[in-house]
């Protein structure tokens, strides 16, 4: 497809509009526009249709300072007001902290925003209000939004690619809130130690919409245990950290990275899987392709087959990954010509790179 004009990633660092004072978000401001809302396990603070979760690790303090550092951020490496500004937000939820950073960022005189807003809780009309919501706070047709990274990197406008558009036509942010879900281990097979791995990804079946495939593997005495963190990943108000996991993802030089359990179990599903991985890999060398997902997905069966022939029980299923999304992300956006900030929230604590 024909890419946009390519901007240069060194912007100017001064203009007439930088003079522009924006006085900062305070705690008084948000409390005069939101109630807090409590739940059992998460609370939520709504305004309107927006809202986000707010607990010890997303309280509201860290929130207001992560939106007043990211408006600062952006002030400061993006002077030129009247630049595009595509800003995508991964797990945006129910839009309460875009929300505020648009009309923060409107008061600064920006005036080309775009958002490009991803979550998997928008499948099945989730979150249909506050979206429309949004769309008209921030104009209809400068948001967009997507349930995963996959689904925003097909999408095709005027005969490109979006994302080809948002990259190449001005500078880029992306919000990085990480999910802020209380870790649940009470359906993994072990307590959390330093050889689990952390897993907070979703199941998804549209396989196109995917970014990884997660295998876990116990004895099949702990089968049940297994079903039931599918079925709490699938459920979206768990993370789970286990001792017999393994993440596999496919880069865009169709490399298939492997993630796993420091455990003896991890790694027993490493050494497993690379006889499939190595043929694959030759098959694909052999006639010039690219891996993706859907052959290593594939390949993948034969090594389930195998273990569940031996006694084990093993569990695949495509994901749609947190972590690996933001990798997606940034791996695309940075090889680019224009401005990126990377604009993370964990754990109250605010870091930008």
């Amino acid at each position: 497809m024909i890419p946009s004009t390519v901007k240069n990633r060194d912007l100017p660092t001064s203009a007439p509009q930088q003079d522009v004072k924006m006085a900062p978000l305070t705690v008084g401001d948000v409390l005069k526009m939101t109630r807090l809302e409590h739940g059992d396990p998460l609370n939520h603070r709504r305004m309107r249709h927006f809202s986000w979760v707010e607990n010890e690790c997303s309280s509201l303090k860290g929130r207001i300072d992560y939106i007043n550092k990211t408006t600062s951020r952006i002030i400061e490496s993006i002077p030129l007001r009247e630049s595009p500004v595509t800003l995508v937000s991964l797990g945006s939820g129910g839009l309460l902290t875009e929300y505020i950073i648009h009309q923060q960022l409107k008061k600064a005189a920006y005036r080309q925003l775009y958002w490009r807003v991803i979550d998997l809780d928008y499948q099945n009309s989730g979150y249909e209000q506050c979206r429309k919501d949004f769309k008209v706070e921030a104009g209809n047709e400068n948001v967009k939004a997507f349930t995963t990274e996959q689904a925003y990197f097909r999408k095709s406008i005027d005969h490109n690619f979006l994302s080809d558009n948002d990259k190449n036509q001005g500078a880029v942010v992306v919000l990085n809130v990480s999910p802020p879900r209380a870790i649940t281990d009470s359906s993994s097979t072990a307590d959390y130690d330093s050889d689990c791995m952390l897993i907070r990804g979703r199941p998804i079946e549209e396989a196109e919409k995917a970014n990884g495939i997660y295998l876990l593997m116990a004895s099949p005495a702990s089968k049940e245990d297994l079903l039931n963190v599918k079925k709490a990943l699938s459920e979206g108000d768990s993370i789970v950290y286990l001792d017999c996991a393994l993440n596999c993802s496919v880069n865009s030089s169709g490399k298939v990275v492997v993630i796993h359990s420091p455990s003896p179990t991890g790694r027993a599903l490493n050494e497993g899987i690379k006889p499939y991985v190595d043929k694959l890999e030759g098959v694909a060398n052999s006639v010039g392709r690219k891996i993706d997902l859907l052959n290593l997905n594939k390949s993948l069966e034969g090594f389930v087959d195998e273990m569940n022939s031996r006694g084990a029980f093993a569990l695949k299923f495509l994901v749609s990954d947190y972590d690996t999304s933001l990798d997606k992300l940034r791996e695309y956006f940075l090889d680019g010509n224009n401005p990126v900030i990377f604009a993370t929230f964990d754990n109250n604590e605010c870091s930008f790179t």
